[in-house]
């Protein structure tokens, strides 16, 4: 049984100049191919191959790049040797995180997700934590554990002076068991080694903080086109900042009032109508319509299309100025929908508008005010019987 290394190097063909990869295999710790001569030495390029004799019969396996990967399944293989098991080919024994995720950020159908940006740096934090040389096989509930852990206590890049949230330790993390189950079902590994075994945290993340009417105007006055236009559609419409970036004309049906939106152009895959509130109408009517394109929101004539930079700066500077404290522009997406439940629209009517699919992520858009319940209505006892009555708010020196 050998460790053996292949050659990168390469050897010529013919005497025209012609040369193709040698891909000699040289015994573990050689300096030098025996077949070109180039140098053997650790670095790129290496690929670590397991030779051995089973019943008398030749075998290999090609590891790959890593000889951790290569000593590891070198030790498995010796021992089913000795104790006479059939010896399965463990793919995931040679697979380091860091290659598993390159191949999966490679995938033309990962590529064409919308969330494909935000993938990359869900993923980059993890292979940063655990190490991209950190073998697939040796992955478990407890160094998952250990990487939710040490991620929390680090600084938030997004939200100064705050640590990372657990929602974001969980999406991280789910982010790596989709990486996973993608490579099972590409035959890359045998099995998914966090099967099951990822526990979430409890995130605990519902935002409370919704505007007044006053708060909201107040905003508008520190904004400036096209991100005052684009408020209006996110407090009014609930509309998501990646909805709003991308609405065109062919999206307004001003006949019934309404945003149509395509079932690929939404998060969650569905088609969604948005019914248009009369001061957003009136906004979109009296917007001037690009040369070259059919989008809404334009700067110099062209298209928004992100949220960074500029805009990012000038909604900082605008929430400052307002003093509205920590409120994000996903923030008004919450007073949407929360002021569509205070006017009396019931629960589906909502969810159809918002576009969740679950309950349980709709009710963290739903905030009850301390108005409310003040407002909240008792049942009280009478001399007559039960009656329903409405709480008038308690003042300090009034006796129960």
């Amino acid at each position: 049984m050998a460790l053996m290394i292949e050659c990168p190097g390469t050897v010529p063909v013919d005497t025209g100049g012609t040369k193709k990869r040698c891909r000699e295999r040289n015994p573990f710790g050689s300096k030098a191919c025996r077949r070109c001569g180039h140098s053997l030495r650790r670095g790129s390029g290496l690929v670590y191959w397991i030779e051995w004799r089973d019943h008398g019969q030749r075998k290999r396996e090609r590891i790959g790049p890593s000889k951790e990967a290569a000593e590891l399944r070198l030790g498995e293989i010796r021992k089913a040797l000795v104790e006479e098991r059939h010896i399965d080919r463990d793919k995931g024994a040679r697979v380091s995180l860091g290659e598993l995720v390159r191949w999966y950020l490679s995938l033309p159908e990962v590529q064409a997700k919308k969330s494909w940006k935000r993938d990359v740096q869900l993923l980059e934090a993890v292979t940063r934590l655990l190490g991209k040389k950190r073998l697939v096989k040796d992955l478990n509930e407890g160094v998952m554990d250990g990487y939710a852990t040490l991620r929390l206590q680090e600084d938030s890049s997004a939200r100064k002076g705050e640590k990372i949230r657990p929602a974001t330790v969980n999406k991280e993390r789910m982010q790596l068991n989709t990486v996973l189950n993608k490579a099972v079902a590409h035959r890359k590994l045998n099995v998914n080694p966090l099967a099951g075994k990822i526990r979430q945290l409890n995130e605990d993340n519902i935002r409370e903080r919704v505007l007044t009417g006053e708060e909201f105007e107040r905003l508008l006055d520190c904004l400036s086109s096209p991100l005052r236009e684009m408020a209006l559609v996110a407090y009014y419409l609930g509309m998501r900042q990646r909805e709003i970036l991308e609405l065109t004309w062919e999206h307004i049906d001003f006949g019934k009032s309404l945003i149509r939106l395509r079932g690929d152009e939404t998060k969650t895959g569905f088609k969604r109508r948005v019914p248009l509130h009369p001061r957003v109408r009136t906004m979109l009517e009296g917007l001037p319509r690009g040369l070259h394109t059919t989008r809404f929101f334009l700067s110099r004539g062209r298209p928004v299309k992100n949220f960074a930079g500029n805009y990012k700066r000038q909604w900082d500077h605008a929430v400052k100025a307002a003093e509205l404290g920590n409120f994000t522009f996903h923030d008004l997406r919450h007073c949407a929908l929360n002021n569509l439940r205070l006017a009396g629209n019931d629960h589906f009517t909502i969810m159809a508008i918002s576009g969740h699919r679950t309950t349980s992520v709709f009710r963290r858009y739903n905030v009850v005010t301390d108005e409310e319940l003040q407002g909240v209505k008792w049942k009280t006892e009478s001399s007559r019987g039960v009656h329903i009555g409405v709480h008038r708010p308690w003042k300090f020196g009034e006796i129960g």
